[in-house]
C-alpha cells in the first residue's frame, strides 16, 4: 500500500495521482500545483504508436490546500 500523507519540513503533504491524455493537461495540471504550493513527485509519459500519449502525474499537495486543490479546475 503507498504511503498517502508525507511530511516535509514540517508541514503535512496528501498525495494525489493523476493519469492524463496529453502534455498539455499535464503542463495545465503542473502550474495548478505550484499555485497551491504543490510538490511534484513524479512525472512520467509514456508514448505508444497504438495507444497514443499517457502523462502519469504524482504530486503532493498541503492537507490545508487539498480541497481547494481538489475542487478548482486545472486551466490558468
Amino acid at each position: 500500500m503507498e504511503q498517502l500523507i508525507y511530511e516535509v519540513n514540517g508541514i503535512k503533504y496528501l498525495l494525489f495521482s493523476a493519469v492524463l491524455k496529453t502534455k498539455a493537461q499535464a503542463n495545465d495540471l503542473t502550474a495548478k500545483v505550484e499555485r497551491h504550493n504543490g510538490i511534484i513527485q513524479s512525472y512520467d509519459i509514456e508514448e505508444s504508436f497504438w495507444n497514443g500519449t499517457s502523462v502519469k502525474v504524482k504530486m503532493l499537495i498541503p492537507g490545508k490546500l487539498a480541497y481547494l486543490f481538489s475542487s478548482s479546475k486545472a486551466e490558468l
